[in-house]
């Protein structure tokens, strides 16, 4: 059985995980293997507080954002490059809005774990000859892994470990929290269907409510789609999955989502709006190829190589809520996790944290070419 030392010195982290929400960083911090508890400090000027630790074989630092959006998500990389330097790879990690299908044809479910090596700021895009200004061209390294995750054998292997984490988290909570909503709730709208008060309620705002330009009402942004009546006429047919049912669960009836579990790879669209409009949201993912929405990753790429795991929580639409929220994140962290699992680490040199002299010229020594000699 492997034994692991905490590491020494910050230097010896190359994983950050960041979240833009609590909801996400409780997620991820379930999946931890081992907490370090020695406090590494950070750089004058670094306004993030990391929780460190172990997952699998990578020592790994978490940071929660100070908000949402990019500028958030800007100032934490930009802290974390002169406390943590061996930093080799970012995973932004939680929940976002979906494209009901992928550039695959395949439909994309509430839940679904979306896995992103590069990003479209969409609020702030440039289309060139060859195609779109994407953010934080990733590195070769970066590329070679997600293509390697893409293969028949990787997708195999990524898909069971994500499954096996989803349920150690689930279980480790122990309260429901994490679990599947209920294929029931998972409810997919014609894109031009607004959410809004039905004529029989009376509202002079939602009545007016007739083009996509219209808003609807404040106050049914806040009301759910039973308490509004939205006509499921207006949803749009979709083949589910075929979802499990554990023999332990049957008397109550409890779906199992995680055993038809997709994760999808894609170009994540980011930018500072909240997307709540089916229309808006389908033009977009035309012009850009891109199969979900988020509001950190264009914070992100151009700092450090990165990629986005993200769960499925809504639709983009404006009958878009929170139901699916927690059990997004505990996909997006099960994946995570999977990912890292699957993660080759690089053979590092230990670097003196102080200046000793004797172990100093032992490193030198040591160094191609023999540089004391």
């Amino acid at each position: 059985m492997d034994e692991f030392v905490a590491p020494s010195q910050r230097h010896d982290f190359e994983i950050a995980i960041f979240c833009a929400l609590a909801l996400e960083y409780d997620a991820v911090t379930l999946l931890f293997d081992e907490y370090w508890e020695k406090d590494y400090g950070r750089a004058t000027g670094d306004t993030n507080t990391y929780t460190a630790g172990r997952i699998g074989q990578h020592n790994v630092v978490l940071v929660v954002l100070a908000g949402m959006g990019k500028a958030s998500a800007a100032t934490a990389f930009s802290s974390i490059n002169p406390s943590y330097t061996g930093v080799q790879l970012a995973l932004l990690v939680g929940v976002c809005a979906g494209i009901p299908k992928d550039n695959d044809g395949n439909d994309i479910f509430l839940g679904d774990v979306i896995v992103s090596h590069f990003v479209v700021q969409y609020d702030f895009a440039r289309r060139l000859p060859d195609g779109d200004d994407v953010l934080g061209r990733p590195s070769s390294n970066i590329r070679a892994f997600v293509n390697t995750l893409q293969t028949r054998l990787h997708q195999q292997r990524l898909g069971a470990r994500t499954l096996d984490n989803l349920r150690v988290l689930q279980d480790k909570d122990g309260s429901g929290y994490y679990d599947y909503p209920g294929r029931a709730l998972d409810k997919l709208f014609e894109p031009d269907f607004r959410h809004k008060h039905p004529p029989s309620q009376n509202c002079i705002v939602c009545d007016r409510c007739v083009a996509t330009s219209h808003p609807a009402c404040r106050q049914a942004e806040k009301l759910s789609c039973d308490e509004l009546q939205c006509d499921e006429a207006r949803l749009v047919p979709r083949t589910p999955r075929q979802t499990k049912t554990s023999e332990d669960e049957v008397d109550n009836g409890a779906e199992l989502h995680d055993g038809h579990l997709w994760i999808h790879f894609g170009p994540m669209a980011s930018g500072d709006l909240v997307m709540r409009s089916g229309e808006d949201r389908d033009r977009i993912a035309r012009a850009h190829k891109t199969i979900a929405f988020d509001m950190e990753g264009a914070g992100l790429f151009d700092n450090l190589p990165t990629i986005v795991i993200k769960g499925v929580c809504d639709y983009a639409d404006s009958h878009k809520n929170k139901r699916f929220q927690n059990y997004a994140a505990a996909t997006a962290a099960s994946a995570m996790k999977a990912l890292l699992q699957q993660y080759q680490r690089t053979d590092r040199r230990h670097v003196p944290s102080i200046i000793n002299v004797p172990e100093l010229t032992r490193y030198i020594s040591g160094l191609p070419g023999g540089l004391l000699e």
